[in-house]
């Protein structure tokens, strides 16, 4: 009887709270969407925790070699005050990669390698929003290189906190002893090409007040507080953790065959792919 009259009471305090509960649900789930650039990504308005998908896609005869590379993903308002949305971050001896040079953004912190076969592919669908602990069958994608040093506090934020920014892309031909094709820097996209500014497009975003070269260039959504690197390469050349001059799709030629590889980032999430055109 009891089990019964605490069902009934639920109901009632569910039918009664419907509304509100639809509503929080909305803010949670709103993801960093602007058509007016335009962009799209899995953080939502929220501090951090997004849960982020990732796919990693080779359909290509060639083999990929990826190095991610990751930084605190949002704006909370101050660059040096020694917090990040209340945790502190203060202590350089616990967080010496992402307090790098007295400020928080934007420090890039390099990863081990994922690897990805001839016609192969990883997909990671991630509880977390940056997968830097294995829960079987998810693999553990982001694995931070010791010899940099990052502490366990720092990867425990990064975990909540984080973000991949960009990549290092390393193509070889694995039937001539992987002979190295290619080998370059790529970051997720942002604005189209030639803009320089999405506040010439959107009302959405503000500039990361800028603390030293390699924060210049940066820009939040004033919703979600995302952090995008931009693209003006020419007036901030260290600017966006210097990754603001870097592509996002490249084309080549190898053994008279066309391929692509290309980053690109939605709502559902982080996707890489290599492929034969």
């Amino acid at each position: 009887m009891r089990k019964t009259i605490l069902l009934l009471s639920s109901v009632f305090i569910f039918i009664s709270c419907e509304n509100e509960i639809a509503n929080e649900s909305e803010q949670k789930a709103e993801f960093t969407v602007d058509n007016q650039i335009p962009y799209s990504s899995p953080f939502q308005i929220g501090n951090c925790c997004s849960p982020t998908n990732y796919e990693f896609i080779n359909e290509s005869d060639l083999h990929l070699t990826m190095f991610p590379h990751v930084g605190l993903a949002r704006f909370d308002g101050n660059a040096n005050d020694g917090h990040h949305f209340g945790q502190p971050i203060f202590n350089s001896g616990n967080f010496p990669n992402i307090m790098k040079g007295g400020s928080e953004f934007l420090n890039i912190i390099n990863c081990y390698p994922v690897t990805i076969d001839p016609n192969n592919s990883i997909t990671v669908n991630s509880v977390m929003q940056l997968p830097t602990t294995a829960t079987p069958p998810t693999p553990k994608i982001i694995q931070f290189v010791n010899n940099l040093g990052v502490t366990t506090d720092e990867k425990n934020l990064l975990t909540d906190y984080g973000k991949i920014y960009s990549f290092q892309a390393i193509i070889a031909d694995p039937n001539s002893g992987y002979t190295m094709i290619l080998d370059e820097i790529m970051k997720f996209p942002f604005l189209p090409s030639g803009v320089t500014d999405p506040s010439l497009l959107s009302n959405d975003w503000a500039p990361v007040p800028a603390t030293k070269p390699s924060s210049q260039d940066l820009w939040y959504n004033l919703n979600t507080k995302e952090i995008c690197i931009g693209n003006d390469n020419t007036n901030y050349p260290a600017g966006g953790a210097g990754l603001n001059g870097m592509p996002s799709v490249i084309d080549f030629d190898y053994n008279g065959s066309q391929y692509t590889i290309e980053a690109t980032i939605s709502t559902s999430g982080y996707k890489i792919l290599l492929r034969n055109n």
